[in-house]
């Protein structure tokens, strides 16, 4: 579990996914209140027999419950999702048939750029000073936009693969309310 921001990416993930069961981590700014230490400890010394994954879930309820309504920066968009581990390879998998999909498919980028600009709001920093960084994507909203663009063909059956691989190994995620689309990854 990493209690800091932006940790919560593929490419961070899988540089994990032979150290731990489950991986929990934010894919938006972590607005201060981390992770809710007393919740989750007192959890799992409550719960020694639970496994990885359901110490997971409930942690992602217990994150939620704290920054829910820690702020309107928190209450608006807060990301936070727990992954099954054994499940990342398949999206690592199903990644690399999507890129090898797009890469026979020149003739539809500027589409792809688009469904992938569009995959709206880019995560921001603070409500307050209005700037949002457009490197940061969800990657499932991202997807979802994709596999919805019929005129795609097999890149938009390639991208509802590999979305529903992410749907798949995701233990639990809470978003904010401006993160409702979101996948949280």
């Amino acid at each position: 579990a990493f209690d800091t921001c932006l940790m919560g990416g593929a490419e961070v993930a899988y540089a994990m996914k032979d150290l731990a069961k489950v991986y929990i981590a934010n894919a938006e700014i972590d607005y201060g209140s981390g992770l809710n230490y007393t919740d989750t400890l007192t959890h799992i010394a409550r719960n020694p027999d639970a496994t990885a994954q359901d110490l997971a879930r409930h942690e992602v309820k217990s994150w939620d419950a704290l920054h829910a309504q820690a702020g309107a920066d928190d209450a608006l968009l807060r990301s936070h999702i727990a992954i099954d581990m054994a499940k990342l390879d398949a999206l690592a998998n199903a990644t690399a048939s999507f890129a090898d999909a797009l890469s026979k498919a020149p003739h539809a980028a500027e589409r792809i750029a688009s469904d992938a600009y569009f995959a709206l709001p880019a995560y921001h920093a603070t409500l307050g000073d209005g700037v949002s960084d457009p490197r940061y994507r969800d990657y499932g909203q991202m997807l979802a936009a994709i596999s919805g663009d019929s005129a795609l063909g097999s890149v938009a059956s390639s991208a509802a693969d590999v979305r529903q691989r992410l749907a798949e190994m995701t233990l639990g995620v809470v978003s904010g309310a401006l993160r409702d689309e979101q996948a949280g990854f």
